[in-house]
């Protein structure tokens, strides 16, 4: 246990290591470190800098997650400790800014049924990375919801109060769709795994898409085409606007 101090002002890790369980690393500020091209740190205890880490080519900082507090400071660990640490106060106010989740398969803890993404916290989903929502555990989002990467798992997201930028990544998952406010903003693409798109003509582009169906009031603002192999599902009650000029061609149903 305790913590270990990097007293030099840059430090560059040509091979690999691990912090133990229990253990701190902390980068001072105006300290570098540099995890070059092929080295790893595992991160199983807890990272603390007030510095910069940086990597080179495939060099890389497995973690589960980062999150920044409202003075700069940045912690590497657990998704258990980000969750903690994103807790509002008694007025409401949580302590960090963000969330990054950094690792390939990330798992909320699956006794929580509910886990709330405070309003003023941007959660991003860094690519490369996946967060998987268990089954009956709900993310509900009154922040921002950055998806670079992947969300999969079975439980629901609530976006009632809050937004999602899906950026290069998908939700791909059975996430249910019944319950109100849920992905509301979203348009669904049915593929072997599911996927969900902030806009029509990024769903229609996906190579996998049989049905896709619009799950909110929607604008197109580029032409489009409904490929063959596509079914586009407007649900009653449902509106698709065309901007001025645009066009959706249909070789599909």
């Amino acid at each position: 246990g305790g913590s270990v101090i990097i007293d030099v002002p840059e430090l560059n890790l040509e091979e690999s290591i691990t912090i133990p369980d229990g253990v701190n690393l902390v980068v001072p500020e105006d300290t570098v470190v540099t995890i070059k091209d092929g080295a790893v740190i595992e991160n199983n205890g807890k990272i603390v800098s007030n510095g910069e880490i940086k990597t080179e080519g495939t060099g890389k900082l497995d973690t589960d997650a980062s999150w920044t507090d409202k003075n700069g400071k940045e912690t590497y660990g657990s998704i258990e400790e980000a969750l903690e640490a994103m807790q509002p106060d008694e007025n409401g106010v949580s302590g960090v800014t963000d969330i990054t989740i950094m690792g390939e398969n990330v798992t909320l803890p699956a006794d929580r049924e509910k886990i709330i993404i405070p309003e003023g916290v941007k959660l991003e989903v860094k690519e490369g990375a996946n967060l998987v929502i268990p089954e009956e555990t709900e993310l509900v989002n009154k922040g921002e919801l950055l998806v670079g990467g992947e969300i999969s798992g079975d439980g629901t997201i609530d976006n009632s109060d809050g937004t999602i930028d899906m950026g290069n990544g998908a939700i791909k998952s059975e996430i249910a769709e019944g319950k109100e406010g849920t992905l509301k903003e979203l348009v669904f693409v049915e593929t072997e795994d599911g996927s969900y798109y902030t806009s029509l003509e990024e769903a229609l582009k996906d190579p996998n898409a049989n049905k896709v169906t619009v799950l909110s009031d929607t604008n197109l603002e580029e032409s489009v085409v409904i490929s063959e192999t596509v079914t586009l599902i407007i649900p009653e009650n449902t509106i698709v606007t065309l901007d001025q000029d645009v066009v959706m061609e249909n070789h599909g149903t």
